[in-house]
């Protein structure tokens, strides 16, 4: 399954998400779904609709995913810089960065 939001990527405010299932399991997600949400906001669908019927959105997220990667790599470096040798770092598809603090530590 593949869970996306767009309050990360458009709008805090906005509360609407998505879920990529795979094909067997995308009718059991609608029947859960129609159960479960009493009242989603049709105007926060719609605004989100209009957003992507517009394909400037694609540049705006390119900008950000830029402007990420240059925060996430100047962490990296930082860390690498004040961590001691045996914390080595492996970053994770470039968004999650587990660190190793030794054995006893989490």
């Amino acid at each position: 399954l593949y869970f996306g939001s767009f309050s990360k990527m458009i709008a805090p405010g906005l509360r609407v998400g998505w879920v990529l299932p795979p094909e067997w399991l995308y009718g059991h997600l609608v029947n859960a779904s129609e159960t479960s949400q009493l009242n989603p906001s049709v105007f926060s669908q719609q605004l989100i609709g209009a957003y992507l019927d517009n394909p400037a959105w694609q540049d705006k997220l390119a900008e950000y995913r830029g402007i990420y990667r240059e925060k996430f790599n100047a962490l990296v470096e930082t860390l690498e810089e004040v961590m001691p040798p045996r914390h080595h770092l492996e970053p994770s598809h470039r968004r999650l960065l587990p660190l190793d603090q030794g054995p006893g530590r989490n």
